[in-house]
């Protein structure tokens, strides 16, 4: 799964540097780079900060990112996979 939006800002949101080191850490392991898994992901909990980002449009993203975890985690050597990223 790829996302090329840019997640939604909120006045109080989830703090856009955690937000965006997990996606990154998470379509590392899509690619098939060090691995986080989706327990640690449904595990992960934000700071909240003035404008960052909203916080449904990323624990929606987070929960389709949770879903591939899950369906790559037997084939995790595969390379190239699909990744969940933020866009720039």
């Amino acid at each position: 799964m790829r996302t090329g939006r840019r997640l939604p800002l909120a006045l109080r949101g989830y703090d856009r540097a955690q937000v965006d080191g997990l996606l990154r850490r998470i379509g590392d392991t899509l690619r098939g780079g060090a691995a986080v898994t989706a327990d640690e992901v449904r595990r992960t909990r934000f700071d909240i900060v003035l404008r960052g980002y909203e916080p449904r449009a990323v624990d929606e993203l987070l929960r389709e990112c949770v879903l591939e975890l899950q369906a790559a985690a037997p084939s995790a050597d595969a390379p190239g996979g699909p990744g969940c990223t933020p866009a720039g």
